[in-house]
């Protein structure tokens, strides 16, 4: 990844299926997990040609905890309270309000460039699926 001026650029062309990377932005946890052909689409996927990846904050929408990736269960768990998100970064079981916060992004072919509005996120934004 390249970090710069508040942004931070991630090659997505490399990402194995079902295995969780972990970038920084502004000093927080990213989640990056190209999903498997068996995992739930949503409209919370980011789509890069014919891969589907959950991009999120990985904090936990209770109290900000890291949530670990359960690779055979395709689903998060945060260990400080039980709270679960599927692979969509969905809240699941409580305590968790919410689903995990999807960043600012803009995609640039198989690069996604975290912290910039573009136009993927602005229609997330429009259709209610990012506050």
């Amino acid at each position: 990844s390249v970090k710069a001026a508040g942004f931070t650029k991630v090659d997505l062309s490399a990402a194995e299926p079902n295995v969780l990377n972990v970038e920084k932005w502004r000093g927080k946890p990213i989640f990056i997990l190209k999903k498997t052909d068996d995992m739930p689409k949503s409209d919370r996927d980011v789509i890069v040609g014919n891969d589907r990846f959950l991009v999120c904050i990985g904090l936990c929408t209770h109290l900000g905890c890291i949530p670990a990736y359960r690779p055979d269960k395709h689903d998060f768990k945060c260990a400080c309270h039980g709270g679960e998100f599927d692979a969509s970064g969905i809240n699941t079981a409580p305590p968790p309000p919410s689903p995990m916060v999807i960043p600012p992004f803009k995609l640039d072919g198989t690069t996604i460039v975290l912290g910039e509005e573009g136009p993927e996120y602005k229609k997330m934004k429009e259709a209610g699926i990012i506050a």
